[in-house]
């Protein structure tokens, strides 16, 4: 991997940088990566985050000049393979482009161009030392983006974000079906035992058939989510994986509480059942943040909002069964 220092140019409170790097990799994977401006963050040190809000436009969130900065920019060109072009449509006065050139099958040039406002009334020295700082990160910034594009990288991180072939995926489907089975036949045995008691068949009483249906189709679907997290982890789609995995246990606990409600042996007093209500409200407002935040691009923050929901359930869950406060 070849690397070409960067240059800069400056005018009174702008700042132009441009670098270039030489990726061992084809051009139009190297055109994918970068034209998702979603993974940014992942090789520019100063980006923290980028968000699609629709029509060629996206939310910026970055720390230029030792100030945390956000702004709104849009898609001024993209020629597929080629050229891609973006700038301020709100807020920082800053722009950009990438152009792709590639120098064979496995190797392709990126060069980038940036455009950034700085902060207004900078002494000269000031100036001076902020350009070069901003110099030094875009240099550091295509270096990492063509070391992550190395074959050796790629192949190292295919390896840890996703099982290898067939057997990976039979290993985790083999592993949740004897976890099922062995839960399965515990559960017999204890249900057997049980049985013998007359105190176990004098409270036990039979559970509404809708509530029994529901719960056995939310278990369903909780046994859906493993397998489809685990399809999606096969096909090396991590966030993914993660986002539909984690409704699982949610899934579960609501098959759990629907079961619970339609039970005609369990009575709950009015402030046990008010607080259960509460936490079923709890949880469902986690998922439709999650959901929402997943869909804005945000997946890191779905996935911590989403992991409260089965909690909030269980504590529902819990508060019924105990019948107290």
């Amino acid at each position: 991997m070849a690397q070409t220092p960067a240059t800069e140019q400056t005018t009174p409170q702008r700042l132009a940088i441009e670098d270039t790097v030489l990726v061992a990799a084809p051009i139009w994977e190297v055109y994918q990566q970068w034209s998702d401006f979603n993974r940014f963050p992942e090789f520019m040190r100063n980006v923290i985050s980028v968000t699609p809000i629709g029509e060629n436009r996206y939310h910026w969130v970055a720390s230029f000049f030792g100030q945390r900065q956000e702004w709104d920019t849009e898609v001024t060109a993209r020629e597929e393979q080629r050229h891609v072009a973006w700038k301020s449509a709100s807020g920082q006065n800053h722009s950009g482009d990438l152009t792709f050139t590639p120098q064979d099958d496995t190797a392709t040039e990126v060069r980038l161009h940036l455009e950034l406002a700085t902060p207004e009334g900078l002494a000269p020295q000031r100036f001076d030392k902020l350009a070069q700082s901003a110099r030094k990160n875009a240099h550091t910034d295509m270096q990492r983006f063509g070391q992550q594009m190395t074959p050796q990288q790629k192949q190292r991180a295919q390896r840890d974000e996703a099982p290898a072939g067939m057997v990976g995926l039979a290993s985790q489907v083999g592993a949740a079906a004897a976890a099922a089975g062995v839960g399965g036949y515990i559960g017999y045995l204890v249900n057997r035992r049980l049985r013998r008691s007359m105190a176990y068949r004098t409270l036990r009483s039979p559970v509404a058939p809708p509530a029994a249906l529901a719960s056995w189709a939310l278990t369903g679907a909780s046994a859906a989510s493993v397998l489809g997290a685990a399809t999606y982890r096969q096909l090396g789609q991590i966030n993914n994986a993660l986002f539909v995995g984690q409704w699982a246990p949610t899934l579960l606990a609501t098959g759990g509480l629907v079961r619970i409600l339609g039970h005609r042996g369990i009575q709950t007093q009015d402030a046990a059942s008010i607080a259960s209500w509460s936490f079923v409200g709890g949880s469902v407002g986690s998922i439709a943040a999650s959901v929402a935040l997943h869909a804005m691009g945000r997946r890191k923050q779905g996935l911590f909002v989403g992991q409260w929901a089965p909690t909030l359930l269980g504590a529902a869950v819990f508060t019924r069964l105990f019948n107290r406060l």
